[in-house]
């Protein structure tokens, strides 16, 4: 069965100033904040497939004619939430920005650290796999964040090996290079 994986549309995360940002950034790690996107129903899905969309306001906001669509809202598709300041501190992600973070996402996720735990993350992605799995005739479209997709094509890519050996993370996030644009769509074999 394939299914196409797509990055939700983008928002704003940007402030006037890097400490504003950096301090606002640390909010939508934890999970505080829920920005609108910057492209209200702008994405187009087709009406014939079946959308698992994140439930987070900036995924939600970007999907076009919502009412005509096959929408299931999972939690299971919220971003990856970590604690920032806990990852680096602001000189050092003023001089790296997301490479710093993604370098030190790797390091959390491997070392069972972020604020969910691993065995969490792969519980949730093993019951969005099976909700899944309950459309095989269907086209299927899974709409999220950039580390939860990250995380879902890992386990996909690995046949769940990821679960028991997490270094296998640095395969699929690398330091210097974005995990996905926004609106990226790619395709998973399951």
């Amino acid at each position: 069965m394939k299914i196409k994986c797509k990055k939700i549309a983008k928002y704003n995360t940007y402030l006037k100033d890097d400490l504003d940002t950096f301090s606002y950034l640390q909010k939508l790690c934890l999970g505080k904040v829920n920005p609108p996107t910057q492209k209200p129903d702008s994405i187009i899905f087709d009406k014939n497939s079946i959308i698992f969309s994140s439930p987070l306001t900036r995924a939600v906001q970007s999907i076009k004619n919502k009412e005509n669509l096959n929408l299931l809202i999972l939690p299971e598709l919220k971003e990856i939430r970590f604690d920032l300041e806990k990852m680096c501190d602001f000189k050092k992600w003023k001089k790296d920005k997301s490479t710093i973070v993604r370098k030190r996402f790797k390091t959390f996720f491997i070392n069972d650290t972020l604020l969910d735990s691993r065995k969490k993350i792969f519980r949730e992605i093993r019951h969005l796999l099976k909700m899944v799995g309950k459309y095989p005739d269907k086209n299927i479209i899974i709409f999220s964040h950039s580390f939860r997709l990250k995380l879902i094509e890992a386990f996909v890519k690995t046949d769940g090996k990821i679960e028991n050996s997490p270094a296998l993370i640095r395969k699929f996030i690398k330091d210097n290079q974005k995990t996905y644009k926004f609106e990226e769509e790619f395709y998973l074999k399951i």
